[in-house]
């Protein structure tokens, strides 16, 4: 509940300070408002271009937008790079107007540029000066605005863009390879314009030639022109105003992901838009602030049009990841801004770690805090503050309050949604009379909140604005969700109602929690994925705040199932460590999100029951009750959290006692708030709970403390614990450390003559390598990395089938405290639904099998010298399967694991005598470079000329860690002559005679599962020929068994030289996802097959998200954007005739196997035979 504290006071304050500079600071005076222009636009009767149009005009000489100076240098490799300095450029309202009125014009008059009014202009940016004036120009061509974020997943962004059909892309210079796919794949897309290049720049004019050239191969429909030529363009024609548009035009499409995830496109009138020019500003003032938050988010859009309304400056952020946003807001000493609670809580915490150092260097608390406002008063944020807002989710009162008495100004907390109109219904908690018309609170029972609770009202807030948006684009079914049948507008929001206009915030309908990041937590269904997945938690209430960024959970635990984890009765202490260790296993299985792990837990011993009021009477958690009996404790939890990390911050600052590991565990015990961290927890700062905002304050204070650079990237690692850290920074301190930046001299795009052995292996190493003995004619001592993943595992199956005649070892790398806790961990792997898999496993590995523990991503695998050196001389050949898969995480990230253990492999390779090095990389790679897709095999993965450009787009990173694998693979080949497979497998599907060996998680399992849990399917995922028929589809996929047996046969030949193989399953036998769902309904399930793609795509969706939680978690739901439209029967575009050749030379050959009728039954069979779907009902009966 929302504490509210007086701040009028501070409003005095603010205003005598605003007219104090306005006289005193030259820049302050020359931003002060005409009250002309003010007047001018407030006129109901100017559309909202003639608004904008007006403010251009009005304030021509002055400074409109700023952009970080930068000037052009020579690095390393004598390319010209950016090196920005601390000022901002600006451009004047004029040079903007001629901007906006060149774009418009050029969508007007040029033949390859043309946009009309009405069409969608889609931006895959974040936020800058280019991107606004584009954004403003759809005003003046009347086309509609459609900003996009660069990292919406891939899915979604192709359904958005086959949604909305735009004619123009724009895309910064970093997003410009991904806009390029897009606008390929989008046939609306005539036209590319490049914002924030500068073609002096190599690297920009780089990208610009590499995107023509894709473009031109593509057939040449888009065109790519950059901003300034298109301004340029445009400004040879006089603007020419179109018929002035009405309120009701739509002017932009807004796409919001909200609570449930999936992206939404809301459509914004203009009285939406204008409103932030002539309305929602209390008062004009003389105005500088930083634009940080992204054009697709009304916070973002506000931070610019009302600086400009107010004839002030806006200067955007250089860095879209924040990590550059308090240089920014010291360089531009801004008069407002515009907080989000992160930003906040960021300010606070650096406030209290001040005050704490100082205490602990001997000051008085008193005397410290107030010097430390006094400083960051002065300093901080500038020297200009006097007046700020918070949005997007609540903020902690503590903070605020700190913020507004810090800088001695009023810090309006707003409450809006975009659906509302976007500007705030609330401020300060006080209803906004020029936005809301109509409000009620309705009863909510199920969550306990009724409109005759006492003292106060309570229910979810109803509301009827003045500026109702006008739906979800292409989403009537969502549009109409969101109105009650009397037409309010639905908020999801629970209020408190303390007077007449005062409503006060409670809580989210629908047990969804929004954390201070912005990011949305749905309990109800997270509880139950702990719950289902843990014998260990009983009954469990996960709590969170819109003031906190990460989770805290009540956990009622099964004792019986602790005391035999334990072999005794646990002690409390023991049971928080088994429980906090369970939340870990379960969000590894279920996938979950770092902060969808709660930090620290509440055990309770008495069980959640009717009788205590604590469960319905269908024994349903009532919510309220739970969170009246523990939200003290849980907040008492989060203070003392708090209290913890500054004590722990001032500790590390004094002293510099102890381990490295037991320092870097203090500094995760202060970063974090975590009541205690160990130095030997196995838990990584991500599932501790860390982001990257917080991890760039760690990496500050780990440079503090050590006198070393952590990169954030390190800290964010996935395998980045106490223990990990610490031997990072010992070996950073020692100058051991191999990092991305001692490789790659561009952070951002790869080049094959970055990736050498030599700047990761020893000299010493390579120099003998040149005498080592050749490769073994038999390999009969062999490494498997990677066993206990899908492929890994049955290739240590086949490769145990091998050496057990020559009375040879399979070694495998595995995690764990001990070989055989190693062990048991890779058996595990094998106990997945039939016996006579684990009993021959078992029988081979008797005598054939050694498991050691190490871990690639350390050097030497974290080996004893003695295990090291037997491998050196034990071994014949390395298998690498092993890899670091997240196709979320950068290429930074994927570095250590992927790329340096790639790189510690061929060093052991190289080691006493060559052995052969057969590596799993994957299709990805060939798809990664365009010049590689369509290519030879045989192709040098060097010899390409695209370099490999790094992006957030879906497995960028993980693509492009195999790529560079492959080169550090070819430079080993050419100058030590060691023998290399590359295998390159796709769609990896289930065994076709153990039973039950799928994996869970693929998309095809998905498919299958969801088809049958729904009983719908399209007439055909592709899309229908000239006569509405199905047309002849392949689905390319191959059995892992026949994977495993091919690798493992070409493998043990005595190979050399460099071979690759594009791993594609090249029938054309027409066995596609139709025929899958065909032979559903063969197998015994009923599948009815609608006509119509969209209307099967909705209504499949619709009984998706009926299902129980733990089924949508095992469906499609997803990926649905995968299927929502038909697919192209095409060929795969990788050329695959070296495979097919070598495949009909081996055993497992000499034909590849059909994806077929029969295969998909036993497909069936073994989900059935594990419990993932029932038997057909007739089967049943």
């Amino acid at each position: 509940m929302a504490t509210e504290f007086d701040q009028s006071h501070l409003v005095e304050k603010a205003v005598a300070r605003v007219q104090q500079m306005s006289i005193s600071d030259p820049e302050m005076a020359a931003r002060i408002p005409d009250p002309k222009v003010t007047e001018a636009i407030k006129d109901p009767a100017l559309s909202y271009r003639q608004i904008i149009a007006t403010v251009l005009e009005g304030y021509a000489d002055r400074p409109a937008f700023g952009s970080r100076h930068y000037t052009l240098e020579q690095d390393a490799a004598g390319r010209t790079v950016r090196r920005y300095d601390m000022r901002f450029d600006t451009i004047s309202y004029g040079e903007l107007r001629r901007q906006v009125e060149g774009i418009a014009n050029l969508w007007k008059h040029h033949p390859d540029h043309r946009a009309a009014p009405g069409d969608k202009i889609s931006f895959i940016a974040f936020t800058g000066a280019e991107m606004a004036a584009v954004d403003l120009a759809c005003n003046y061509a009347q086309t509609v605005s459609v900003p996009l974020q660069a990292n919406l997943p891939a899915p979604d962004m192709r359904q958005i863009l086959t949604d909305v059909a735009p004619t123009v892309l724009a895309a910064s210079i970093d997003n410009l390879e991904l806009a390029v796919g897009y606008a390929i794949d989008q046939d609306t897309i005539r036209s590319l314009i490049v914002l924030d290049a500068d073609e002096r720049v190599d690297d920009d004019r780089d990208a610009i030639a590499a995107a023509r050239a894709t473009l031109a191969k593509a057939g040449g429909r888009v065109a790519l022109i950059t901003f300034d030529a298109a301004v340029d363009y445009g400004s040879i024609h006089e603007f020419q105003p179109l018929a002035e548009t009405t309120p009701d035009h739509v002017s932009m499409i807004m796409y919001t992901s909200g609570s449930t995830g999936k992206p939404k496109g809301a459509i914004i009138h203009d009285a939406i838009s204008s409103q932030f020019w002539n309305e929602t500003i209390p008062a004009y003032r003389p105005t500088v602030q930083v634009a940080y938050a992204p054009m697709n988010h009304f916070m973002g859009r506000t931070m610019v049009h009302s600086t400009l309304a107010q004839g002030g400056t806006a200067n955007f952020t250089l860095r879209s990841d924040m990590s550059t946003l308090f240089d920014d807001f010291r360089i531009t000493r801004p008069t407002m801004i515009l907080f989000i609670p992160r930003v906040c809580e960021l300010i606070y915490q650096h406030y209290q770690s001040e005050v704490q150092r100082r205490v602990t260097l001997g000051e008085k608390e008193a005397m410290a805090d107030a010097a430390v406002r006094q400083e960051m008063r002065a300093s901080y944020l500038g020297d200009r503050l006097c007046g700020g807002g918070v949005g997007s989710s609540p903020t902690a009162p503590e903070v605020r309050r700190f913020i507004a008495e810090c800088w001695e100004m009023p810090l309006v907390e707003g409450y809006g949604q975009t659906e509302a109109g976007a500007a705030a219904m609330t401020s300060e908690n006080r209803l906004t009379s020029n936005m809301i018309t109509e409000f009620k609170l309705v009863d909510v029972p199920e969550l306990g909140y009724f409109t005759t609770d006492k003292p106060y009202p309570r229910g979810e807030l109803y509301v009827k604005t003045s500026k109702m948006f006008q739906g979800y684009f292409k989403r009537p079914e969502a549009t109409a969700a969101v109105f009650s049948e009397d037409n309010f507008l639905k908020t999801g929001d629970i209020m408190e109602q303390r007077g007449p206009d005062h409503l006060v915030w409670v809580d989210r309908r629908g047990n969804v929690i929004k954390l201070s990041q912005a990011e949305f937590v749905a309990v109800g269904p997270l509880e139950t994925t702990y719950l289902g997945n843990s014998s260990l938690i009983e009954q469990i209430f996960v709590y969170g705040s819109s003031y906190r960024s990460y989770l805290l959970a009540v956990v009622v635990p099964d004792l019986s199932v602790a005391r035999a984890m334990l072999g005794h009765d646990p002690n409390e202490a023991e049971l928080r460590e088994l429980i906090l260790s369970e939340f870990k296993t379960v969000a590894r299985k279920a996938e979950l999100k770092n902060f969808e792990i709660p930090r620290d837990v509440l055990i309770e011993h008495e069980r959640f029951t009717y009788e205590n009021g604590l469960l319905s009477s269908a024994r349903k958690p009532l919510r309220p009750n739970i969170k009246r009996k523990y939200v003290d404790q849980l907040e008492s939890m989060y203070e003392e959290m708090d209290k913890q990390q500054q004590v722990e911050l001032a500790r590390l600052r004094a002293s510099a006692d102890g381990t490295t590991a037991e320092r870097v565990a203090g500094a995760f015990k202060a970063n974090l708030g975590l009541p205690q961290v160990d130095a030997d927890n196995p838990r990584s700062y991500g599932d501790l709970g860390g982001d990257s905002l917080g991890a760039v304050g760690l990496s500050l204070l780990f440079e503090e403390m050590f006198g070393v650079t952590v990169p954030v990237s390190a800290i964010l690692h996935p395998a980045a614990t106490v223990q990990w850290l610490a031997e990072h920074v010992d070996r950073a301190q020692s100058g051991e450390t191999v990092r991305m930046s001692d490789v790659h001299p561009d952070p951002d795009l790869l080049r094959p003559s970055d990736l050498k052995l030599y700047k990761m292996i020893d000299e010493a190493l390579l120099t003998d390598a040149s005498h080592a003995a050749p490769p073994a004619a038999e390999a009969k001592n062999v490494l498997v990395t990677g066993a206990n993943g899908f492929l890994g595992r049955f290739l240590c199956l086949e490769w145990l089938e091998h050496v057990a005649p020559r009375g040879g070892t399979v070694y495998c790398l595995a995690r764990g405290k001990t070989e055989a806790e190693a062990r048991a961990r890779l058996e595990a792997a094998f106990d997945r639904g039939d016996a006579a898999l684990l009993a021959r496993f078992r029988q081979l590995a008797d005598r054939h099998l050694r498991v050691l523990c190490g871990d690639l991503a350390e050097k030497r695998f974290g080996l004893d010298s003695e295990t090291y050196d037997m491998l050196t001389r034990e071994l014949d050949q390395i298998v690498h399967s092993a890899a670091l898969v997240n196709h979320r995480l950068s290429y930074a990230n994927l570095f250590a694991p992927n790329v340096l253990g790639t790189a510690e492999l061929i060093a052991l390779a190289l080691t006493s005598k060559l052995k052969r090095f057969d590596y799993i990389s994957t299709v990805g790679v060939p798809a990664l470079l365009p010049s590689l897709t369509g290519a030879p095999e045989a192709t040098d993965v060097r010899d390409v000329p695209d370099p490999v450009r790094l992006s957030d787009g879906y497995a960028n990173g993980y693509a492009a860690s195999k790529w560079a694998g492959e080169v550090l693979l070819r430079e080993a080949n050419e100058l030590f002559g060691l023998p290399v497979n590359i295998f390159r497998p796709n769609m990896i599907l289930p065994h076709r005679n153990y039973s039950g060996q799928y994996n869970e998680t693929d998309m095809i399992t998905r498919l299958l599962f969801s088809l049958v849990k729904t009983g719908l399917a399209p007439k055909s995922f592709y899309a229908l020929d000239a006569n509405g028929n199905r047309p002849r589809a392949h689905y390319d996929g191959l059995p892992v068994d026949f994977l495993a047996a091919m690798i493992r046969e070409v493998g043990a030949e005595p190979y050399t030289g460099f071979q690759s193989f594009n791993m594609v399953n090249d029938h054309d036998d027409g066995y596609s996802l139709d025929s899958f769902a065909d032979w559903i309904e063969s197998a015994g399930y009923r599948v009815d097959h609608i006509a119509d793609h969209s209307a099967w795509a909705e209504r499949f969706e619709g009984k998706l998200r009926n299902l129980s939680e733990e089924d949508r978690q095992n469906s499609s739901i997803n990926i649905l954007a995968h299927f929502a439209q038909p697919h192209e029967a095409r060929e795969s575009p990788l050329d695959s005739s070296d495979f097919a050749k070598r495949v009909k030379s081996l055993k497992v050959g000499p034909v590849m196997p059909h994806l077929d009728e029969a295969y998909i039954h036993k497909y069936l069979a073994d989900m059935q035979k594990r419990g993932l779907i029932a038997e057909p009902e007739a089967v049943a009966a």
